[in-house]
């Protein structure tokens, strides 16, 4: 399960690079939650038939609206930001920080034990991610015949396509 996991993260994130080009990452970002709003909602429509959605407080809505706005949204748009930057190989390396970062705060915030194990697997994946980003920063010459590819946009025309018009 993990390795297609890994394997789908891989794939989307190539694919976003390819993308970069000619869709906005805010375009992106919204196509991303309304399919995930679209795969969950069956499961969220039967769970509401017993839920009792006046048990939770305006506190819990506020939390619910935060972390769909900051912790979706957000994140969604700087990764994007970021990996528009970088080669797809560096990208991919920096998806490897999320089990890093899983490990140190189940042993922070649950009291994991940090085994020696999980240390070399964490020592492998940091030197891995420092290797990748350590590499030559020249970018590939743009040829005319990448120049000229032309992707097809998802909203055409739409307020958050980005301008190809050349500087």
């Amino acid at each position: 399960m993990i390795c297609i996991a890994v394997l789908g993260e891989a794939v989307f994130l190539l694919l976003k690079k390819e993308l970069s080009t000619e869709v906005s990452n805010l375009t992106i970002t919204c196509i991303l939650t309304t399919l995930g709003l679209i795969f969950f909602l069956p499961f969220a429509a039967y769970q509401s038939l017993y839920f009792n959605f006046r048990s939770v407080g305006w506190l819990g809505w506020s939390a619910i609206v935060y972390f769909g706005a900051v912790f979706t949204v957000a994140a969604y748009i700087f990764w994007f930001r970021g990996i528009s930057n970088v080669s797809g190989g560096t990208a991919s390396a920096f998806t490897a920080v999320m089990p890093v970062s899983a490990v140190f705060l189940s042993w922070i915030f649950l009291e994991e034990p940090l085994t020696v194990p999980k240390l070399f697997g964490i020592t492998c994946v940091l030197l891995a991610i420092f290797l990748i980003a350590k590499e030559p920063k020249e970018k590939p010459a743009k040829t005319k015949e990448y120049k000229s590819r032309k992707l097809k946009p998802f909203c055409p025309g739409g307020p958050f396509r980005k301008s190809t018009k050349s500087n």
